[in-house]
């Protein structure tokens, strides 16, 4: 039972993704738009999945990446803003409040939800379709248990794309220069 709900829970995420890309195709001019995925990407999330962390309340207490910020939305400029994160769509709430939280820009098109980090694909290629598009994603898994692994083809195809992609090494780099400069 609780397969199959999540099984319709994530149909249903897809079709809102395909529907929230249409209503930001009217959005998208010659500037183009900033994708962001949020875990570990945006949010300092790893630590919270290590156990004798409470699940129930751990998004909401994700700390942000040091620099991510003013990296990404801080230079948006006038493009739309698109969170496109690997959660359930169950988490849709407490993932808008800590976004708004961080002082990021979000609205009810902007936050696309998808249940695998492979069903990232088809928006972003269909907003690559409508312009520029600036990724942010570290397309990575595993650092709770001590080792960083990759989503190695999918980074493959999203570097075959017609996107500015920044991946796990820009985004180290971001972080890694913040915390510098406020040591």
């Amino acid at each position: 039972m609780k397969r199959t709900l999540r099984v319709a829970l994530g149909r249903l995420s897809l079709l809102m993704v395909g529907v929230q890309v249409r209503l930001l195709a009217r959005r998208v001019g010659s500037a183009g738009v900033l994708v962001l995925d949020i875990d570990n990407t945006l949010a300092d999330t790893w630590p919270s999945l290590l156990p004798g962390v409470d699940p129930k309340d751990r998004l909401a207490r994700l700390e942000p990446l040091p620099g991510m910020h003013a990296a990404t939305v801080g230079r948006a400029g006038d493009r739309p803003v698109v969170y496109l994160s690997h959660r359930f769509l169950w988490q849709a709430p407490v993932t808008w409040t800590w976004l708004r939280r961080q002082g990021y820009p979000v609205r009810m098109h902007s936050l696309m939800l998808v249940p695998t980090a492979a069903d990232k694909l088809k928006p972003l290629g269909s907003l690559a379709a409508l312009g520029p598009v600036e990724y942010w994603d570290d397309l990575s898994f595993g650092h709770e248990h001590g080792e960083v692994q990759f989503y190695q083809e999918l980074i493959d195809q999203v570097r075959a794309m017609p996107i500015a992609f920044h991946d796990f090494q820009a985004i180290s780099d971001t972080v890694d220069a913040a915390r510098g400069s406020e040591e």
